[in-house]
């Protein structure tokens, strides 16, 4: 498409200094849009190396757990994973057997999609891993 704009320009003024000044504007735009698309695939690949540093960061803290005495302390994930997951479930269902008042239902929904968020994802990421394929072949 570039190849035909510049041939229309150049046809129409007959001059190739103007087509090379709109290659020169087309080329600087593609590098922008390059340059941008790199620059973000660069923030989404520090955000990412950040959330995984954080998950084994909280990994090492419950190898650290392990090694403690108490029972209760080495357990506590597993009793919070529960908890997470069983209000999830809870939520779940809790709709077939009580209504909700129809100016509630905004806050009700906010309130079971961070459910499923933090039970969901960053649980199952917690003992699971992550898995994100880098789609993005800039880098």
């Amino acid at each position: 498409m570039f190849d035909k704009i510049l041939k229309a320009v150049t046809g129409l003024f007959g001059s190739s200094e103007i087509g090379k000044e709109v290659a020169q504007i087309f080329k600087g735009r593609e590098a922008k849009l390059r340059e941008f698309q790199k620059e973000m695939a660069s923030i989404a690949m520090k955000q990412y190396e950040m959330e995984v540093k954080d998950l084994q960061d909280a990994r090492k803290m419950q190898i650290e757990a392990l090694k403690q005495a108490d029972r209760f302390s080495k357990r506590f994930v597993y009793y919070l994973t529960i908890v997470l997951l069983g209000s999830a479930v809870l939520v779940t269902f809790l709709p077939f057997f009580i209504e909700f008042p129809e100016s509630n239902q905004r806050f009700i929904d906010r309130g079971v999609d961070f459910l499923y968020i933090v039970s969901g994802a960053r649980i199952l990421s917690f003992f699971f891993g992550s898995k994100i394929e880098n789609k993005n072949k800039l880098l």
